[in-house]
């Protein structure tokens, strides 16, 4: 258990910083969702591009990740 507690933060720290490294402006708003993470497949808008991951902030801007599997493959960041 404790080797994947391990595993499990390295990964997401890995992530996170490689995500912030490669994010861009983007016009997908985050209407309707709170601030975090949020794929382009759960937004109706044509902005969102499906198969990115957004970063929404709390004053409803969006930061574009760009591809992310996880919303391929399930329709959110994480599976």
């Amino acid at each position: 258990m404790k080797f994947f507690s391990v595993t499990a933060i390295v990964a997401l720290a890995s992530a996170l910083l490689q995500a912030q490294a490669a994010c861009t402006s983007s016009t997908c708003p985050c209407t309707g969702h709170a601030a975090g993470l949020m794929c382009g497949n759960e937004s109706p808008d044509f902005r969102c591009i499906n198969g990115h991951v957004y970063q929404c902030s709390s004053n409803g801007h969006t930061c574009d990740f760009g591809v992310r599997k996880e919303c391929n493959s399930c329709g959110k960041p994480t599976c």
